[in-house]
């Protein structure tokens, strides 16, 4: 199985359209400030989405605030981040992930693309941005994450260019 991991997308679908030509992901993890475009998303990719609120979506929305997901032997933690303090340090994430029983912590916020293998024995990952990427390289990134038919997850940091 591959899930595409995403976020920070602010009402853009190009680089997620191109990521989804590029990947055929069996699902879509987007990591919050989708702004409204969670259909438009499931339309394109014709995979589930699953989405949660970021600090810029609408206080309407309906997105949680998290979500719990089991992906082969393993539990994803997905947040957006900003409740989680993931400017500063994984630790607040962690802590939270570790309360929900996940080995795998998902978040965005930052635009700024991370893989951390294991931080107190949780994989921490943050897609980047594919619309507003604030690394030095400027490059837009996503994740992919591979379930093998073990159960175990291999991360994949990738960019559109």
């Amino acid at each position: 199985m591959k899930i595409l991991v995403v976020s920070d997308t602010h009402g853009r679908a190009d680089g997620f359209k191109k990521a989804v030509e590029r990947e055929h992901p069996d699902q879509v993890f987007h990591l919050g400030d989708i702004l409204g475009q969670k259909e438009l998303f499931e339309e394109i990719s014709n995979v589930p989405v699953y989405a949660v609120k970021g600090n810029c979506d609408s206080f309407l929305s309906d997105l949680p605030d998290d979500l719990c997901i089991d992906i082969g032997r393993h539990r994803a933690f997905l947040v957006h981040g900003h409740r989680h303090d993931v400017r500063y340090s994984p630790e607040t994430l962690v802590s939270a992930a570790k309360t929900e029983m996940a080995d795998v912590a998902l978040y965005g916020h930052t635009h700024i693309p991370d893989h951390i293998p294991s931080y107190k024995g949780v994989t921490v990952v943050n897609p980047g941005s594919l619309t507003q990427p604030r690394q030095p390289s400027g490059q837009h990134t996503y994740a992919l994450i591979i379930v093998d038919d073990a159960g175990d997850i291999k991360v994949e940091m990738k960019t559109l260019e």
